[in-house]
């Protein structure tokens, strides 16, 4: 399915990140989901929010761009199984990131930020469901 996409394996272990460009989103700690009896306290995004994440495929250890994914869903369902389904969209979100893939009428599209505080849930909200579909919607394609 992934053929020929350019997605990759995202390590997750935190000392794999330690010297990345990108600073992470670390603000939010908890309880190690790896340790849980260590007085230790880690960021979310290293499993502080529960989820072990070490090396892990899927929702934590997939990289791909909001181009990919956009090419993606072009010819596949945004969300569930089968062909691409115009009017469907599908979002997410975790500590440290957030993603949103659209299939509108003529257009597949998506955002995807590294962040999960992207000044709150409303202003995303206003974002994704606002601003950008009334953008794609004022300006015609090509």
């Amino acid at each position: 399915m992934l053929a020929g996409a350019d997605v990759k394996l995202w390590g997750t272990a935190n000392e794999l990140h330690v010297n990345d460009r990108v600073v992470q989103e670390t603000s939010i700690t908890g309880i190690s989901a790896l340790q849980p009896l260590s007085k230790n306290r880690v960021s979310a995004t290293g499993g502080g929010d529960g989820a072990v994440k070490e090396e892990v495929i899927g929702a934590f250890g997939l990289q791909a761009s909001a181009a990919t994914l956009s090419q993606f869903i072009g010819s596949n369902s945004v969300s569930g199984i089968g062909e691409r389904q115009p009017s469907s969209y599908r979002s997410g979100s975790i500590d440290g990131a957030r993603t949103i893939a659209y299939s509108m009428n003529e257009l597949d599209w998506a955002l995807t930020l590294n962040t999960n505080e992207y000044g709150g849930y409303a202003a995303f909200e206003d974002l994704v469901s606002w601003k950008m579909l009334d953008l794609w919607n004022d300006y015609a394609l090509a």
